[in-house]
């Protein structure tokens, strides 16, 4: 297996974590949490913690990353290792993308099952399941989201601001934003649909009415002239959509004097109007021969999710999956 210097993703932390859950489902698993001491109460960051049990038989594991250029020292071991004895956990798990010098292999054994070293490198080759090289991304997006007020009680026509929080509902103390009420309404199909018009090259312009009057909640808004009332929201949204194939890249999680490779994360990268995204499946071997896959969170930043389906073939069976 060759070492890559480091994996290509962004948070090496958050692919083990998928990894780990996969491993281990009915474990919670956390990413980047503080912990205290059991003596001091001195609160510690630990990458990944996983919890499996419940109390008093509950197990705590800590993972530790290690993904720049180089092997993990024994000096990073060992601190590592008074870290876990410290905060109380059962078990630490160390991982490392270029591997552990023969120092920190030979003190991790007098820690017997307590301590595992985990590399998480690119693979040499696709897992032997794994039929497809490639992933297609169908993507569509919410780009603008655009709000026109028409008070109950008042004759203006109100341009409102979507993310402000300044607006409120029967039945909640807190002020709330427009843009998750209207996101609700959406979900509860609670609205009507007034037109849609597609502007080429993967552009749509919606329009939709959200009635905030019964049976759904009332809203208003605080003003000096007193309390206004909203009767509905009209909504313009401007919908991008795409479709691209990319190529997967594939890491292999190995454990070191296990014979085999653990699991792989199997991911690929695209790019929605300079926009990052990605989607990763950890794959984890079972005993009896079939594969148990995780899909991780898919997520384009910066925009809201409109609908995503991407497609795989794997071992001859298609998979899709839908969000919403």
């Amino acid at each position: 297996m060759t070492n890559e210097p480091e994996p290509h993703w962004k948070t090496v932390e958050y692919v083990v974590a998928l990894l780990e859950k996969t491993l281990t489902p009915e474990a919670t698993v956390e990413h980047d949490v503080k912990l205290p001491e059991l003596v001091t109460g001195t609160l510690r960051q630990c990458d990944v913690v996983i919890r499996t049990g419940a109390p008093p038989r509950s197990t705590l594991t800590i993972v530790e990353v290690q993904d720049r250029a180089r092997k993990v020292e024994l000096n990073d071991f060992e601190g590592w290792c008074r870290k876990r004895e410290k905060i109380g956990a059962q078990h630490l798990i160390c991982v490392s993308s270029c591997g552990f010098p023969e120092s920190v292999t030979s003190d991790a054994l007098a820690y017997g099952d307590s301590v595992r070293l985990m590399t998480l490198c690119q693979a040499d080759e696709f897992p032997p399941f794994l039929a497809c090289r490639s992933f297609i991304f169908d993507v569509q997006y919410r780009y603008a989201r655009e709000v026109r007020i028409v008070w109950s009680d008042h004759p203006d026509v109100y341009e409102a601001s979507i993310s402000a929080v300044t607006w409120r509902t029967e039945g909640s103390k807190d002020p709330v934003s427009l843009d998750s009420l209207i996101t609700a309404a959406r979900k509860a199909r609670s609205i009507d649909d007034l037109d849609e018009v597609s502007h080429g090259s993967g552009v749509l312009v919606r329009t939709y009415r959200v009635p905030f009057q019964p049976p759904n909640a009332r809203v208003w808004s605080d003003s000096p002239k007193g309390r206004l009332y909203v009767a509905e929201a009209i909504v313009h949204e401007t919908i991008k959509a795409a479709k691209e194939r990319n190529e997967l890249k594939v890491l292999a999680y190995e454990q070191k004097s296990f014979d085999g490779i653990v699991g792989w994360l199997v991911a690929a990268q695209s790019d929605f109007d300079g926009r990052p995204v990605s989607v990763q499946m950890a794959c984890i071997p079972n005993p009896d021969g079939t594969t148990r896959i995780s899909v991780g969170e898919f997520q384009i930043p910066g925009v809201r999710l409109e609908k995503c389906e991407f497609q795989a073939d794997i071992g001859g069976l298609e998979m899709n999956v839908a969000t919403e």
